[in-house]
C-alpha cells in the first residue's frame, strides 16, 4: 500500500550521566534526501545514520536532529587545549594585570575549546547506544507515514472514481460529435444558400464530414486514459514506493486530456472534458506525496 513522504518520528533515550533525543522528519521530494545535525563530536556517524534511514525510507527529505545533554556512552563532549591556554597564561604573565585575567575568559578565546576527538573505540560504543534510539524514531516517522498514505489513498480512490465516470461519459458523448457537427453544418449550409441558384453536393458533405472526423476522433486518446485508470488503481495497493509511477500515469493522463481539449468541437464534451483535466490536475498534486 502507498505512503506519503510526510512524517514524525521521537524517540530518547536517558542513561545516569545524560540523555539523547533523536528527532526524524520527511517532507516532499524527488529523491531521497537524508540531512543529519547533530552534536559536533558525532559528525562521523553521519554515515551510520544515513544508512538506517535508506534500510526503510526511498523517497522524500529526511532531517534527522540528535541532541545530546551531559555525557552519554562516557564520551566526553568537549577538549580543553591545555597547551594554547599555557602559552597565553605565560604571556600574560608578561603584561602588567595579566595575571588576574580568570581562567572562564581564557576559555572563550578561539581555539582554546574544541570537540572531542574520540578514538573509533569511543565511537562504536556511542553507536552501540545511540543506534537503537535512532531506528525507534525513524520506525515512528514510517508508521506516520504509512496512516498518511492510507489517508492519501482514500483521496486518490475518490478522484479516481470521479474521473473514471467523466471518461466513460467522453467516451458516450464522443461519437455524437461528428453526428452534431453534421446537422450544425448542413443547418449553416442551407441558411447561406437560400435564395441562391448555389447548390452544395451530399459528396462534399460527405467529405467534410470525413475530414471532420478524422481531425476530431478521440477515440484513442480514450483507450489509453482507460489504461492509464486501470494502472493507476492497481498502483495504489502495490508493495514498495509507487510515488514516481504515479507521478508519470498522471503525467500521461495530462498530456492524453489535452489533446482530446484540442480536438473537441462540441460545446459540452469540451466542458467534460475540461472537468476530466481538472480531475488529473487535482490528482497530480496528491500523487506528488507519495513515496
Amino acid at each position: 500500500m502507498i505512503q506519503s513522504m510526510t512524517g514524525y518520528g521521537r524517540a530518547h533515550r536517558e542513561q545516569t550521566s545524560g540523555r539523547v533525543t533523536v528527532e526524524m522528519r520527511s517532507v516532499n521530494h524527488r529523491f531521497l534526501k537524508i540531512s543529519v545535525r547533530g552534536p559536533e563530536v558525532w559528525d562521523r556517524l553521519t554515515p551510520a545514520i544515513e544508512n538506517v534511514v535508506k534500510e526503510k525510507v526511498s523517497r522524500g527529505s529526511v532531517y534527522v536532529n540528535l541532541r545530546k545533554q551531559g555525557t552519554f556512552a562516557g564520551v566526553r563532549e568537549f577538549l580543553v587545549n591545555r597547551e594554547a591556554v599555557e602559552e597565553c597564561r605565560r604571556q600574560l604573565a608578561q603584561i602588567e594585570g595579566g595575571k588576574e585575567v580568570p581562567l572562564a575568559q581564557l576559555l572563550l578565546l578561539p581555539g582554546m575549546v574544541g570537540a572531542a576527538d574520540e578514538t573509533e573505540a569511543e565511537l562504536d560504543e556511542v553507536w552501540k547506544n545511540v543506534e537503537g534510539i535512532v531506528r525507534e524514531a525513524r520506525d515512528e516517522m514510517i508508521r506516520m507515514r504509512q496512516n498518511e498514505g492510507k489517508h492519501l489513498r482514500e483521496v486518490l480512490l475518490r478522484e479516481l472514481q470521479g474521473l473514471r465516470k467523466m471518461v466513460d461519459e467522453i467516451g458516450v458523448r464522443a461519437p455524437d460529435m461528428v453526428k452534431s457537427y453534421r446537422e450544425r453544418l448542413s443547418a449553416r449550409v442551407q441558411e447561406l444558400l437560400q435564395g441562391s441558384d448555389v447548390r452544395f453536393s451530399q459528396e462534399d458533405l460527405t467529405r467534410e464530414l470525413a475530414i471532420f472526423a478524422e481531425r476530431s476522433d478521440i477515440r484513442e486518446e480514450i483507450d489509453r486514459m482507460d489504461s492509464h485508470l486501470k494502472q493507476l488503481r492497481v498502483l495504489l495497493d502495490a508493495e514498495g514506493p509507487a510515488g514516481r509511477r504515479l507521478e508519470f500515469l498522471v503525467q500521461e493522463m495530462f498530456r492524453e486530456t489535452n489533446t482530446m481539449s484540442s480536438k473537441a468541437a462540441d460545446v459540452e464534451l469540451a466542458s467534460l472534458i475540461l472537468d476530466a483535466k481538472a480531475a488529473v490536475d487535482r490528482l497530480k498534486e496528491q500523487v506528488m506525496n507519495v513515496e
